[in-house]
């Protein structure tokens, strides 16, 4: 667990800023997390032993004696094989292997309350990886929504700008205008010269009078 620990937190730690997820589902990370999984499996010191069998407590038994009927230059196999062909010739005879069955059933019963302590405390540290699977699930959850902010600010910075540049292109054209002088009409012109002698000529007519005469004037210039 602590192995496993260190290396999330280094992970972590060297990619930050970085996007998580991509990280953590590349496949030399896999492989490396595969790594420590499967070899914390295989080096569980605190897995109760396996129960021994009548036959194993038999050779334990006979071990010494066995060995002491055997020449010096014997081999480990040659015992394993004389205790063998010893353990048949009794294995059939209940009362004869009655000792070696009771040693093997207690050793069960004790297998059997040391696996269920060890599973109950596998549990808890189970408990603890699934927290780190939610811790990693939140973290790569914020590293995801701290880039979409960070691109939607980028895009909402790009925006202002290209709108500031709109906004200084129309006040360009709106004080081009302003710098321009009004163009006049022909029209426009024809009035500007003539109301101020048709004022004098009928100095009684109204406004509106004097352009509709203006107005009737132009039309006739307009035909010659």
């Amino acid at each position: 667990m602590n192995r496993l620990n260190t290396f999330v937190l280094k992970l972590i730690k060297d990619n930050e800023g970085k996007q998580f997820k991509t990280i953590w589902l590349n496949k030399s990370t896999q492989n490396r997390l595969q790594k420590i999984l499967s070899s914390t499996k295989r080096k569980d010191k605190n897995a109760p032993k396996r129960p021994k069998s009548p036959y194993i407590y038999f050779c334990l038994d006979k071990r010494e004696e066995t060995i002491k009927t055997m020449d010096k230059n014997h081999k480990a196999t040659d015992v394993m094989i004389k205790l063998g062909s010893a353990w048949r010739e009794i294995k059939d005879d209940k009362k004869l292997i009655k000792h070696y069955v009771k040693l093997s059933q207690n050793d069960k019963e004790r297998y059997k309350n040391e696996m269920l302590k060890y599973r109950s405390e596998k549990e808890k540290e189970s408990e603890k990886e699934s927290v780190w699977t939610t811790f990693l699930k939140d973290y790569e959850d914020w590293v995801l929504v701290s880039e979409k902010d960070k691109k939607k600010d980028k895009k909402d910075k790009k925006d202002k700008k290209k709108d500031k540049k709109k906004d200084k292109k129309k006040d360009k054209k709106k004080d081009k205008k302003k710098d321009k002088p009004p163009v006049q009409t022909e029209y426009q012109k024809f009035c500007k010269l003539e109301r101020p002698k048709l004022k004098k000529e009928f100095p009684d007519l109204s406004g509106r009078e004097i352009t509709k005469r203006l107005s009737d004037l132009w039309k006739h210039t307009k035909k010659d």
